[in-house]
């Protein structure tokens, strides 16, 4: 994820549609395979010549297949909660006691990744990914329901999670 991270700082900050325009999947699943088979260190795929496209289309991957999202499932409904608060100061002070509740990895790598979607988002006039953008394409990825315990009203939810990971951003 760091990797990705770097890769996207260096690379992909003023690229039109990050996050949002698809990397080509034979190439995200090549480096997803060779991500699996080796390793990130031995991953020769992350050279200046490799499509940031693909790089942030393989970290939502990875992101996306956790087998439980950053925002823990066990944090899910705090979270989607705080986010519903009309009292900013008690939303932040909501989501600081529940973030420092998270597993340490989890924090470490949430921090790393907003720091990148906030300079993402203070580029928005050439990368056009402004914060509602970024929000609503990885409030899903992040914070959401286990899925046995999805219903029908899942756009809904979705648009919590979102709403959440826009008040990070």
């Amino acid at each position: 994820i760091k990797l990705c991270l770097d890769f996207i700082r260096i690379h992909g900050l003023e690229t039109q549609g990050i996050f949002r325009v698809p990397g080509h999947q034979a190439t995200v699943e090549h480096l997803n395979s060779e991500f699996f088979q080796h390793g990130m260190d031995n991953v020769g795929g992350l050279n200046p010549e490799t499509d940031v496209h693909v790089v942030a289309e393989f970290l939502k991957k990875v992101l996306r297949d956790l087998p439980d999202p950053l925002f823990t499932y066990a944090y899910y409904k705090k979270f989607t909660d705080a986010s519903g608060l009309d009292n900013e100061s008690e939303k932040i002070s909501i989501y600081k006691r529940t973030l420092a509740q998270l597993p340490v990895v989890h924090q470490a790598v949430i921090k790393s990744l907003f720091l990148i979607l906030v300079l993402i988002s203070q580029n928005a006039k050439s990368n056009l990914m402004d914060t509602e953008n970024l929000a609503t394409i990885f409030g899903p990825t992040l914070l959401r329901e286990k899925p046995s315990e999805r219903s029908d009203i899942l756009k809904a939810l979705e648009f919590k999670s979102s709403l959440v990971v826009r008040d990070f951003i």
